[in-house]
């Protein structure tokens, strides 16, 4: 999944990389430039320093007055050739070799590059000069060698400032990019404590550009906890309004002759509209895999659930233990009913032992295992049925497990009904999503 800030830092790692690329290619056409630059400046006072060197005798012969020292030495790399009429002064570094390069213009200047006596590149200066009515063609030329090397020393260094640069703008970036997402991150934690029930409302205390978003969401969680408020209560009053006249009823069949065998059957059928009104009710009541509900939370609710078991069968002394510690989940009260009536339904039924395991997952599994005489694959569809209860002796109207199974669908899980391999009893297994960021209900 892409998250915003993965974009960020794609994006401007990208702009970061074209930057230094740009940066590179700029700084080594800046470093060339300077090379040819500082070279043929230094021409530049070579040619002017030879003209003035160029004088002609009384017969108006041209004669060269002297010379710099790096022009005397054989190939040292700095090296002239001075054309007057039809005299030619070759500098001693040439070696009998010539540049062979035509005079410039008189006026215009010209610089190119050729290779040396001994192969070395050269920058080769031409132009063309008068001086006492005689035109004067001076070349000059200086060996790239050295300054080549100088360059590249220049590169490296600059290479090495460059990658100093890009890293501490990176970091500059993540310490800019963290601090401004930080507000991200508090409203992200805020939307978990929201989720786990610690929480009525994110706070507006918020950059402006998600100021909107976070106000949208509390006005959201107000409706939702008014209608469910609302949704409950009406739920209070309808089954207050309907159990009062079904006890009435009841207790009018009451003083009814008990010989009489429709009595009896009215008495059932109202007993049975009523544990039917109650499931219903308690079917209506179901939070889901809502937000802003108090969540399940296994290390302490399941514990106290699994103590209130054992002291409601203390006296076929029950043990009921449990592993697995997940994080909290789903709506406080679907859970409780959820996992009563399933711990309920195996210490019944258990000769000793009851055993809850729970995975995190995804998806959040529960195990709820008994050593008791297990249920046939035929009766499965009967447990679940509405009211049906696969023995009479035991107590209660037979809703436990159609409550599970409505609670399980809310929350788009699977129910599923074995044998347990180690206590040879039923294990019932609850499968319900979970989100996998937040450990929390999914949808």
């Amino acid at each position: 999944m892409t998250t915003l800030r993965g974009r960020l830092y794609a994006a401007l790692g990208v702009c970061l990389l074209g930057f230094s690329l740009v940066l590179w290619f700029a700084g080594n056409r800046l470093l060339d430039a300077l090379a040819h630059d500082l070279v043929a400046a230094q021409l530049d006072d070579a040619a002017a320093a030879l003209l003035a060197l160029v004088e002609f005798d009384a017969q108006g012969q041209p004669v060269l007055v002297g010379t710099a020292p790096e022009f005397d030495t054989p190939f040292s790399g700095h090296y002239f050739v001075v054309r007057a009429g039809s005299t030619e002064f070759l500098s001693r570094s040439l070696w009998d070799e010539s540049l062979a390069v035509e005079p410039s213009a008189i006026g215009h200047v010209d610089f190119t590059r050729r290779a040396g006596p001994q192969g070395q590149p050269l920058l080769v200066r031409s132009a063309a000069y008068v001086k006492q009515a005689h035109q004067i063609g001076i070349t000059v030329a200086a060996d790239l060698g050295p300054v080549a090397t100088y360059r590249q020393r220049l590169a490296a260094l600059m290479l090495g400032y460059t990658a100093a640069l890009v890293v501490a703008l990176a970091l500059a970036l993540h310490v800019v990019l963290g601090l401004s997402l930080r507000p991200l991150d508090r409203v992200r934690a805020a939307l978990r404590a929201l989720d786990e029930g610690s929480a009525g409302r994110l706070d507006e205390q918020v950059p402006g550009e998600i100021l909107p978003l976070v106000r949208e969401v509390n006005r959201l969680l107000a409706t939702l906890a008014r209608r469910l408020a609302h949704s409950r209560h009406a739920l209070g009053d309808l089954a207050h309004a309907l159990k009062t006249p079904l006890q009435l009823l009841d207790d009018d069949l009451a003083q009814l002759p008990a010989a009489d065998e429709r009595v009896q059957d009215a008495r059932e059928r109202t007993a049975r509209i009523g544990a039917l009104v109650e499931r219903e009710l308690r079917r209506a009541r179901l939070a889901g895999a809502g937000i802003n509900a108090a969540r399940f939370r296994f290390d302490e609710d399941l514990d106290d659930l699994c103590a209130t078991m054992r002291q409601l069968h203390r006296d076929r002394h029950i043990d009921v233990v449990r592993h697995g510690r997940p994080p909290a989940y789903g709506d406080r009260e679907d859970l409780h009913e959820l996992l009563g009536n399933l711990l309920d339904n195996a210490c019944k039924w258990a000769a000793r032992h009851v055993r809850v395991d729970v995975t995190p997952g995804p998806p959040l599994a529960i195990v709820i295992a008994d050593d008791g005489p297990g249920i046939a694959d035929e009766a499965v569809a009967l447990a679940l049925a509405r009211g049906a209860r696969l023995d009479e002796t035991r107590t209660g109207h037979g809703l436990g497990l159609g409550i599970v199974a409505d609670i399980v669908a809310a929350y788009s899980g699977r129910l599923d009904f074995a044998r347990d391999p180690t206590l040879g009893g039923l294990a019932v297994t609850v499968e319900l999503p979970v989100d996998s960021l937040d450990g929390t209900a999914a949808g």
